[in-house]
């Protein structure tokens, strides 16, 4: 690792880590501390330059089982890690069987290492923006139909009052009834000028255009 001389191992930096961490305030501390807060993983696993959370585990199991006599822990839990260490597929996890167990570390070798990465800040899904209602196709609106005074004879097929001549005309300017429609005599659907039959009763219209 950058930084990290390659005489020496994980362990060897491990125990330093928590001789540096702990400077100033004594030499004992507990396995739960190593582990959680004074040299986790996460934080420490470049500095220490493990490859991954089993190797990290398998060096604090090496430094419980009294390797190189770095740290001094009880006799229960030295053999305990010890016996572990021999068997061809050790459990790494035995140590959290005495998590809260002393652990003193009297000596560390002058590891010079870079400091530990900061925790990054958790963080969560980016927020997602809410969907937006599905939008309706724009649908054109027609403009509506017009007549003259001359397509309708001159007057309005409702009131019978004349209609202006010379321009172009949707609604009787006396009745206000639509001029581009006419309703059926018998059932009273309205209907379209050129429309020879009424859609709904089929009545036949007289005088209708087209």
């Amino acid at each position: 690792m950058t930084g990290v001389p390659a005489a020496f191992d994980p362990l060897d930096r491990l125990a330093a880590a928590i001789v540096r961490q702990l400077e100033g305030t004594g030499r004992e501390t507990t396995v739960h501390a190593i582990i959680h807060t004074l040299v986790p993983y996460r934080r420490w696993r470049d500095a220490l330059g493990v490859e991954s959370a089993e190797e990290y585990e398998l060096t604090v199991v090496r430094l419980l089982a009294g390797e190189r006599g770095y740290a001094e822990v009880s006799n229960a839990v030295r053999a305990h890690c010890a016996d572990e260490l021999l068997k061809p597929a050790p459990d790494l996890a035995v140590y959290r069987a005495h998590r809260d167990e002393p652990v003193t570390v009297h000596r560390a070798p002058a590891v010079s290492f870079p400091a530990p990465d900061r925790p990054s800040a958790t963080r969560g899904p980016a927020p997602v923006a809410p969907a937006s209602p599905p939008q309706e196709p724009a649908v054109p609106v027609p403009s509506p139909r017009t007549m003259t005074a001359e397509d309708l004879g001159g007057h309005c097929r409702y009131c019978s009052k004349d209609l202006p001549a010379g321009c172009r005309l949707t609604f009787c300017p006396h009745c206000g009834q639509n001029l581009t429609t006419l309703r059926c005599p018998a059932c009273s659907t309205e209907l379209d000028l050129a429309w020879k039959f009424c859609v709904t009763c089929g009545r036949g219209l007289a005088g209708t255009s087209g």
